[in-house]
């Protein structure tokens, strides 16, 4: 039970510690969602929590349980359902869920679930994303995200060079002398782009908003890859191996959908 579990928040913590953290524990009690429901509404009647405020410890209290479950596995179809009806308790407006991007969240643990399972049908588009990739046979669409992407560009430049010094011979004939272009320098640069990132059981394709940038990644090249708090890292096999970076907040689950694909 929630109430047994040591690491529950003290009674004296602030209830905007408080409801979120009782949310995050409760895909790991055995209360039913009717009885965590009852509850959570008695400690806001306790701390005359008004409904708005409520709502808005609710939306953030699933957007952490959700969270807490993805930095270690995918959610169940069980607790995926157990989520959904949390949401009917509490009255939450599809509006509020989408712009807590709820919904989003719970398909896309869906969709691995269909990954592991096999299930996932050819041509399939998750949430009806707009994308611009064509796919191949027996290719699939796992997921459409919106990310950052940077991209590690060399430029080039020369220092010490001269032009030389130009002497007239004859009228109309110039003779120049100790050009020279100096030694070059390349310096790694970082441009940031904006865009879609297509993930496919084939492919990572991103395209940014200008449609200027595009990247194919083949997910069976990918020979590593690295998580940040903000996002994740791929590099791709080759003589010359190369990384990808990508801004995304869910970087786990990237890593997760590469190893099933």
């Amino acid at each position: 039970m929630i109430d047994d579990d040591p690491k529950t928040p003290p009674t004296d913590a602030p209830i905007e510690m408080k409801i979120p953290e009782f949310f995050e524990r409760f895909l790991g009690s055995t209360m039913t969602t009717e009885r965590f429901h009852d509850l959570i509404v008695e400690i806001a009647n306790q701390e005359n929590v008004q409904e708005p405020e409520l709502r808005k410890l609710v939306l953030n209290g699933i957007t952490r349980l959700i969270a807490h479950v993805q930095e270690q596995r995918v959610l169940t179809s069980d607790e995926i359902n157990r989520i959904i009806e949390l949401d009917d308790l509490f009255c939450l407006k599809p509006e509020e869920l989408t712009v807590a991007e709820i919904p989003q969240k719970l398909m896309m643990h869906l969709q691995l679930n269909a990954l592991d399972e096999g299930t996932i049908a050819a041509h399939s588009n998750p949430m009806n994303a707009e994308t611009s990739v064509v796919l191949q046979k027996d290719e699939s669409i796992i997921w459409v995200l919106g990310v950052g992407y940077n991209e590690i560009k060399d430029h080039t430049r020369y220092v010490g060079g001269s032009q030389g010094l130009s002497i007239r011979l004859i009228k109309g004939l110039y003779y120049r002398t100790g050009a020279f272009a100096g030694h070059k320098i390349t310096e790694q640069g970082i441009e940031f782009h904006l865009g879609d990132l297509t993930i496919t059981n084939k492919v990572m394709f991103f395209v940014d908003f200008a449609g200027t940038t595009i990247v194919r990644i083949d997910i069976p090249k990918i020979v590593a890859m690295e998580s940040y708090a903000d996002g994740f890292k791929v590099v791709m096999g080759g003589a010359k191996p190369k990384p990808f970076t990508f801004m995304w907040f869910a970087s786990n689950v990237i890593s997760r959908i590469t190893q099933s694909a």
